[in-house]
């Protein structure tokens, strides 16, 4: 049985209809997001709606706090399901910066999938330990079979970082040289990238996954490009 599995960061929701309409025709059985923004409160989370288009169930677990960056918001990262999920929690990543991976234990069929999607620190694509110890952790807190962990993790497949998570885990992708990031102004709000730079998205799985299929799919909807693989279960 194929399982289409698909990460995006969506840029805060900024181009949400494209987000929302590329979602859509994707068909993607499982789905992990980063930039997910709601309120303080916990109101007006973006991937509720987006969850309710697809008629998705999904998890949230909120990261890092805006409004020291003069935005009235919180992000976070998200999984959407197709499939019945039966369990979920948020790991802390090195507690020195508020970043989380949210996990969707997923019923598909006889098989329980571990899914996580995550949001790493943005070092400007720098050395960083805060970032390394993320990865350390996110590797001791993934389920040791049957797991998924996608995302932004901000961080060239150079980087020690990368390094790291490819010494534990299965990197789904052989071709890493197709970028999926655009640098942008940091203030840029409605405009949108213009041309691709770097590789800064992932998707990684446990030993026990044979990747099938990896591709980095177009979209004008983010900042990022979305990624996606198939995998059999």
């Amino acid at each position: 049985m194929k399982v289409h599995i698909l990460s995006w960061n969506i840029w805060f929701g900024t181009h949400f209809d494209k987000v929302t309409d590329f979602l859509r025709r994707s068909r993607a059985d499982i789905i992990g997001l980063q930039e997910v923004t709601q309120t303080p409160e916990g109101k007006n989370n973006i991937g509720e709606p987006l969850a309710k288009k697809l008629g998705y169930s999904y998890v949230y677990a909120t990261g890092m706090d805006l409004r020291k960056y003069g935005k009235p918001l919180v992000m976070g990262n998200a999984v959407l399901s197709k499939y019945p999920i039966v369990g979920h929690k948020t790991h802390f990543l090195a507690k020195t910066d508020s970043r989380v991976a949210v996990q969707a234990d997923i019923q598909v069929s006889n098989t329980q999938l571990h899914v996580l999607s995550t949001h790493l620190i943005h070092t400007h694509q720098q050395p960083s330990i805060i970032q390394e110890e993320q990865a350390k952790d996110l590797i001791s807190v993934m389920p040791k079979n049957q797991a998924i962990v996608m995302g932004d993790f901000n961080a060239t497949p150079d980087s020690k970082t990368i390094q790291l998570l490819n010494s534990s885990l299965r990197n789904a992708d052989n071709d890493l040289t197709q970028p999926t990031w655009s640098t942008v102004p940091a203030e840029c709000e409605v405009c949108l990238p213009k041309g691709l730079d770097i590789r800064l998205d992932y998707i990684f799985t446990t030993h026990d996954i044979q990747p099938k299929k990896f591709t980095v799919e177009d979209s004008d909807g983010s900042d990022h490009l979305p990624i996606s693989l198939d995998i059999e279960v």
